[in-house]
């Protein structure tokens, strides 16, 4: 014999809204600082790049009186002198 078939019952299951949860707000704030980091540092990067890829001026050394274009330290290439320019 078998036994008698039970009752359905029915629950409505509704799943709670993660948004509303401060972790889930504390991860997407600390998500969206180190979102803003990234870009900060990619830029800085785009910004570095393009200025070595700039063509330097020559400038005249107050030094040696030589046309000359300063090195990546600010030098006259012939008497190493500073250079402004």
């Amino acid at each position: 014999m078998t036994p008698p078939p039970q009752p359905m019952i029915l629950v409505s299951v509704t799943r709670p809204d993660p948004t509303a949860d401060p972790d889930y707000i504390s991860y997407q704030q600390q998500g969206e600082e180190i979102r803003e980091a990234l870009m900060y540092a990619r830029q800085a990067a785009r910004e570095q790049i393009a200025e070595e890829e700039a063509p330097r001026m020559a400038v005249i050394c107050q030094c040696c009186g030589a046309s000359t274009i300063p090195d990546l330290n600010g030098c006259c290439e012939y008497c190493g002198g500073p250079v402004n320019g």
